[in-house]
């Protein structure tokens, strides 16, 4: 629950109690005082970072519906006055047309803060108790205390996860960097070295059926050969049986969607049907070798890198591999995947009016795939 709320609540409990809307609430903080720059909503949680000034002080007011109208600074003197930093024309206006309910003076947290509710007296004294006063004033230092262990909380947490992240930076050795500057350099190389073969073990040649992803449809449907990838969540029945059905829909939503933006980067074709899915699966059909072995390549690197929820790390395999030296290498679901270049046999409409293809090369990388192990890309022998 924010502040807002809580001093919402407030509000409506003392409208209840007076039968009255014209109540108004304004907090002072008389304390540690606060800097020019200060933010109003930090003002209630005492975790403005900029406080400098000890000469400084803000008063708020919020009105019936719990929005900020104003928040007013004063400059302390060396003789103790409090000099107004802004007109005070608005705060005697309503001061002139209101009668002083009550004031309170409030130490939480080694801060003074001064409550003061304003509304109608005749209201006030036909409706309002002892009891239900001393009520209200309770439950105002009850709202100040919960806001100040709230910010209080929230600024710590967020305070261990920074030192936790630089701790994680630094675990990064030299020999690591090494690593992955090699790693990328052979990745370099192979792709270079694939890149000047102008044909396919098979005799096709290299970009023949190379496509515009608006045209995608049209054209592998009229190519000789086609490259086919299937990708599955490996342990699938074993994630859907433990895990929350929330955590799974989720899960499926990020890596579906991820499996659509790396689809349209590397002109591929979704050809999955809803019983492969249903089994963790997706097919993909792709012009060369060369889109499907990028395409797969990206989405392994983009799924471990990916910021999965905690309730989805807490799946069935789906959680955080570590490192020796503490270093994320795998989160989120893990993946296996096969690759096929074979001849283009037969597309067809499926109920919802969409091309799909259903050849045998399709069918083929399926079951390569099933084959794979957590990790593995395997490539058949033409691809």
């Amino acid at each position: 629950m924010n502040g807002v709320v809580r001093i919402k609540d407030l509000i409506d409990v003392v409208s209840t109690e007076t039968q009255t809307k014209s109540m108004q609430l304004y907090i002072f903080d008389i304390s540690a005082p606060q800097c020019k720059a200060c933010d109003p909503q930090k003002l209630l949680h005492g975790s403005c970072p900029a406080c400098s000034d000890p000469d400084f002080m803000h008063a708020v007011s919020f009105d019936s519906n719990a929005a900020l109208e104003w928040s007013i600074g004063f400059r302390v003197l060396e003789n103790g006055t409090a000099v107004p930093e802004f007109s005070l024309q608005q705060v005697q206006e309503l001061a002139a047309q209101s009668s002083l309910v009550f004031a309170e003076e409030l130490d939480v947290y080694g801060r003074t803060w001064i409550m003061v509710m304003i509304g109608t007296e005749e209201e006030w004294v036909q409706t309002m108790s002892p009891w239900s006063l001393f009520g209200i004033i309770m439950l105002a230092t009850v709202i100040v205390t919960l806001l100040m262990i709230s910010a209080t909380r929230q600024h710590n947490v967020m305070m261990s996860l920074q030192r936790k992240d630089i701790a994680r930076l630094k675990v990064i050795t030299q020999q690591q960097r090494k690593d992955r500057a090699m790693s990328a350099a052979s990745e370099i190389k192979g792709l270079l070295k694939a890149l000047t073969t102008n044909r396919y073990p098979d005799g096709s040649e290299k970009g023949s059926h190379a496509i515009k992803t608006s045209k995608l449809p049209k054209t592998l449907s009229a190519a000789n050969y086609l490259a086919v990838i299937c990708v599955r969540v490996c342990h699938q029945s074993e994630v859907a049986k433990q895990g929350s059905e929330k955590a799974v829909r989720s899960m499926q939503y990020i890596l579906t969607d991820t499996y659509q933006e790396l689809l349209v980067k590397n002109s591929g074709h979704d050809v999955t049907d809803a019983e492969l899915m249903a089994r963790g699966g997706l097919t993909a059909v792709f012009a060369t070798v060369m889109h499907a072995c990028a395409f797969i390549m990206q989405l392994s690197r983009r799924l471990a890198e990916t910021e999965w929820p905690s309730d989805i790390l807490e799946l069935p395999h789906c959680g955080v591999l570590m490192s020796e030296e503490a270093v994320s290498q795998q989160r989120g679901p893990r993946i296996a995947a096969a690759i096929h270049w074979g001849k283009n046999s037969a597309w067809t409409t499926n109920a919802a009016g969409l091309l799909s293809y259903s050849g045998v090369a399709s069918k083929l990388a399926i079951e390569v795939a099933n084959g794979a192990c957590t990790g593995q890309i395997l490539v058949t022998k033409p691809a």
